[in-house]
C-alpha cells in the first residue's frame, strides 16, 4: 500500500484540499491504474508447496481486501477512471512449467498449465461481491 501513500503525497504537493481545482482537474482526466496485488504472495505459497485450497482460504481474502482498500482510497481522492488489471498468468512462465511438470493433457493449446488459476478465479469472484 506504499504506492497509495506516495500517490496521495504527490497529489498533496499543490494542496491538501481534496476539492482543490488543480487536483480535481488532474484526476478528472487521469487514468489511475491500480496494479494487481497478490501474484507474488500466491506464487510464494505455490513455491512453498501450499495447496490451491490453502492459497484460496488464507491468501485470497487478504489480496482482495488489499485491492478493495486501494480502490476505495483512490475513489476518495476523487479519481474518475480507475483500472485494476489482472496479474500476468503464471501458468505460462517457464519457471512454473519446470516446477510443475505435468502430462500433456494438463496443458492448453498455448502450452500453458490449465488448472493453476483457481485461486485467481476465487479472488475475482470475491472482488465482484465487494
Amino acid at each position: 500500500m506504499h504506492q497509495i501513500t506516495w500517490f496521495k503525497e504527490y497529489l498533496n504537493t499543490g494542496s491538501n484540499d481534496p476539492d482543490a481545482p488543480e487536483r480535481k482537474k488532474l484526476l478528472k482526466k487521469a487514468l489511475v491504474i491500480i496494479r494487481g496485488y497478490g501474484g507474488n504472495d500466491a506464487g510464494n505459497g505455490i513455491w512453498k508447496g501450499w495447496s490451491e485450497e490453502e492459497i484460496r482460504e488464507s491468501l485470497v481474502p487478504l489480496i482482495v481486501e488489499s485491492i478493495s482498500n486501494a480502490v476505495r482510497k483512490t475513489i476518495r481522492l476523487r479519481a474518475t477512471y480507475i483500472v485494476v488489471p489482472k496479474n500476468l498468468p503464471q501458468e505460462c512462465f517457464p519457471i512454473m512449467l519446470i516446477k510443475f511438470p505435468s502430462p500433456d493433457e494438463d496443458y492448453d493449446k498455448q502450452g500453458c498449465l490449465r488448472n493453476s488459476t483457481s485461486w485467481r478465479c476465487s479472488s475475482t469472484i470475491i472482488f465482484r461481491k465487494q
